[in-house]
């Protein structure tokens, strides 16, 4: 009986000293998971704030890129007045001959001794050298437009990272997918006072190439150089403050395009009788309809006194009553020298407005000339195909690529 008692003793101590154990363990692994747990929170702040950093980076990189796309913009308006000034002197120059004849033949009626040796003495002195202008940047045949060989390309992700978590977890697959070649070398010029409509299958690069133009993308390769100052009708609405009523986006808008405070203030009553809005001056852009919002938009662009223009397919917005206004404009626009670059799907807008047409496929042109041309072959016979290329790309990524239509 008493081994018994000692055996269960021992038992006993040995079941106390593995609780014991048991209990030190997991007060072990209650401590690793608190550390865990610490660390967690610790990579989670972390990431908050490399997120914040990266928002705070992109705002701050789309700040500066607006600021040089108003820099840019007063650098070529500037660029155009001094063009035109030196083309009065040159005028103006051109006509003091003229002048000088005039002025002699009539002291020639007065005194016609003193006019003779006033006559002889022009012919033996030496003439005063005119003053060197100063020297712009010609474009080849009175081009105020020339692109040259302009490529660009887009890099469509194979997976969709929607958080920085899966970037950093993932990120070989992060930098999987194909591009997409939306221009493929482009070549063009478009000379002052010329309205030209480019047409195209959605998908064949009209609106990047626009975009390009208006220094809203950056060509990947080739050249654009733009004589004269440019307003861009692309996206019209963007950057309206829905909070604000009619009048205060309208000034606002106005002055951020170079209208002074003045001269907005006066163009009022006529920018909201263009858009057929006189009703809704005091209504909030936020009971506008998308219509409406880029109704009032292209009011108030359509009154910048720009060279050049470049329009996107804003007129497939709003009632056949609009569409002939904005028709009109762009018509009083062309006749006053404007030069306009205008992307359509109306091939009838396309034959009758337009003096010159292109025709986009695949990123590339397709045909280049008649109007009238261009809406037949892209309404009777479609996008013509594309010759394939010879040679794959150098980097040696799929593409995407509709050969034939």
């Amino acid at each position: 009986m008493t081994e018994e008692i000692e055996r269960l003793k021992g038992e006993l101590s040995r079941a106390i000293a593995h609780r014991c154990a048991l209990q030190e363990a997991l007060a072990a692994s209650e401590g690793e998971r608190a550390a865990l747990r610490g660390e967690d929170r610790a990579l989670r702040a972390e990431s908050e704030r490399v997120h914040a950093l990266l928002t705070e980076t992109a705002t701050q990189a789309a700040n500066l890129h607006g600021a040089l796309n108003v820099v840019q913009m007063e650098k070529a308006r500037l660029e155009a007045a001094l063009e035109a000034s030196l083309r009065v002197t040159d005028k103006q120059l051109a006509r003091e001959p003229a002048a000088r004849e005039q002025e002699r033949a009539e002291e020639h009626k007065q005194a016609p001794e003193a006019v003779e040796a006033v006559a002889e003495d022009e012919k033996t002195a030496e003439p005063e050298p005119l003053a060197k202008p100063v020297p712009l940047r010609v474009l080849s045949d009175a081009a105020v437009i020339e692109v040259r060989e302009l490529k660009k390309k887009f890099r469509i992700p194979a997976h969709q990272m929607e958080t920085l978590k899966e970037q950093v977890l993932h990120p070989i697959r992060s930098r999987r997918g194909t591009d997409l070649r939306a221009l493929r070398g482009i070549s063009f010029d478009v000379r002052q006072g010329e309205f030209l409509g480019i047409a195209g299958a959605n998908g064949s690069g009209k609106s990047t190439l626009l975009k390009i133009l208006a220094n809203v993308y950056t060509a990947d390769e080739g050249t654009v150089r733009m004589a004269g100052r440019v307003a861009p009708f692309i996206e019209l609405g963007v950057g309206l403050n829905p909070e604000l009523a009619a009048f205060d986006n309208v000034m606002i808008s106005g002055v951020m395009m170079g209208l002074a405070p003045d001269e907005v203030r006066s163009l009022y009553p006529e920018i909201m009788s263009f858009a057929g809005l006189e009703a809704f001056g005091n209504v909030k852009l936020k009971n506008y309809s998308s219509g409406m919002r880029v109704r009032l938009a292209f009011a108030v662009m359509a009154q910048v006194d720009a060279d050049i223009l470049l329009i996107d397919e804003v007129l497939a917005v709003g009632d056949a009553e609009f569409r002939s206004k904005c028709l009109e404009r762009l018509r009083r626009l062309r006749e006053e020298g404007k030069t306009i670059v205008f992307v359509t799907h109306s091939m009838d807008t396309m034959a009758k407005d337009c003096d010159r047409g292109i025709l986009l496929s695949d990123g590339r042109i397709a045909l280049d000339g008649d109007p009238a041309e261009v809406a037949r072959r892209y309404q009777d016979e479609g996008i013509p195909p594309v010759a394939e290329e010879s040679e794959p790309p150098a980097d040696g990524t799929p593409t995407l690529r509709v050969v034939e239509r």
